[in-house]
């Protein structure tokens, strides 16, 4: 399963949570930057990199030092903002890069890196510039510890300490993230069976606590801000509670009406273009459909973090005759995001929904999409 923060964005992923470098198939052939004049040269140059596999150390140090150093010439020839803001960024990355070939190095001084990711970080903090970069990056490391301290060393306070802290995360700035990243983690860690040992109430009182502040003055947003926060909570909330209620439009801007789908069976796949294992799936699910639609079966496919045109011609290549809903164009149409909303963690996420809208079975995949269904329709047959 691909993460998003990447944008895989999140990416992804977590790509946005943990910010995971996505490794190609080759080893790249790392040319200099000395040549560069614009920033136009610099982008082109690492648009085409590759990031080796990890057991090629030298070649991921090689990588490492291009992004950081294509993200300092950025920084150096620009006096655009977002110029700017875009080195900083591929400077940080360039910087993780090498933080990683250091640890696995064990700091044996291979890498010419003079400065670590934090000690930047620290600096930019310190000279009050690229807040909302600073901040992204101080709030992926803040996700990654809920996952950490609420299963890791699981314990009440965790959760209250981190609650108040993912409250001070939704006021201030950042580039990517909302603050509803952090509030549905939360959630969806009070779930986990340990902490229902401790207090079986615990995941009604952290959803209203956290509902409440999202609807008070303490919260500084918008008005439209805190509706979206809102609904996306409550949309999330069903979605632990076994509900699904998808909305959206579809490939052709039409609203999807999820009421027409009830009495039936219905697998929905939040995917994306760029997704693999995604890809990998689509047999299977394609075999489930053509086996079970005409007995009261049906497929949505939710592209997630993918542009439209991305997505439309994923769709076409693999001639999906199924339902197909585009994360971009419901946003479009001023609804909450079905990734965000749903609380999607990474793509392939395959949801079974029955014929009331509950959801009877998560991440099945493979050949279990077909064991599974063939026991519902057994079932449905001998009754």
């Amino acid at each position: 399963m691909k993460t998003k923060f990447q944008l895989t964005v999140l990416v992804l992923s977590l790509f946005v949570l943990s910010s995971t470098i996505l490794f190609g198939e080759e080893e790249s052939q790392i040319k200099s930057l000395d040549d560069a004049k614009t920033v136009a040269d610099i982008q082109e140059f690492l648009k085409n990199l590759k990031t080796p596999k990890p057991e090629q150390k030298k070649s991921r140090q090689e990588v490492g030092e291009a992004y950081l150093k294509g993200g300092e010439k950025i920084i150096a020839l620009s006096d655009n903002k977002q110029e700017q803001e875009e080195g900083v960024q591929l400077k940080i990355y360039g910087l993780k890069i090498l933080d990683q070939v250091i640890s696995v190095t064990a700091k044996n001084n291979e890498t010419s890196k003079t400065i670590n990711l934090e000690d930047y970080l620290n600096e930019l903090e310190k000279e009050g510039k690229f807040t909302a970069v600073v901040n992204q990056e101080r709030y992926n490391t803040f996700l990654l510890k809920i996952h950490f301290d609420l299963r890791g060393n699981f314990n009440l306070a965790n959760f209250a300490d981190l609650v108040q802290e993912s409250k001070q995360w939704a006021n201030k700035e950042l580039i990517r993230s909302k603050p509803i990243q952090s509030f549905t983690a939360i959630i969806e860690a009070a779930t986990s069976p340990q902490a229902k040992e401790f207090d079986p109430t615990l995941v009604d009182k952290i959803y209203n606590e956290i509902l409440a502040f999202v609807r008070s003055d303490e919260f500084k947003a918008t008005e439209k801000e805190k509706k979206e926060t809102a609904k996306q909570l409550e949309i999330f909330y069903k979605r632990l509670q076994g509900e699904l209620e998808l909305y959206g439009k579809t490939l052709d801007d039409k609203v999807f009406d999820w009421g027409d789908l009830r009495g039936k069976y219905v697998l929905v796949n939040f995917t994306a273009s760029w997704c693999g294992p995604c890809k990998r799936e689509i047999p299977f699910i394609l075999e489930a459909y053509e086996k079970y639609h005409d007995k009261g079966f049906e497929v949505i496919s939710v592209y997630v973090w993918d542009k439209l045109e991305e997505s439309k011609k994923s769709v076409e290549q693999e001639k999906l005759p199924w339902i197909i809903l585009s994360e971009e164009l419901t946003e479009k149409a001023d609804l909450p995001k079905q990734g965000t909303a749903y609380g999607i963690q990474g793509v392939p996420t395959v949801l079974l929904i029955d014929k009331d809208g509950k959801i009877i079975a998560s991440n099945i995949r493979g050949k279990k999409i077909d064991e599974t269904l063939s026991k519902l329709f057994d079932e449905k047959n001998d009754q």
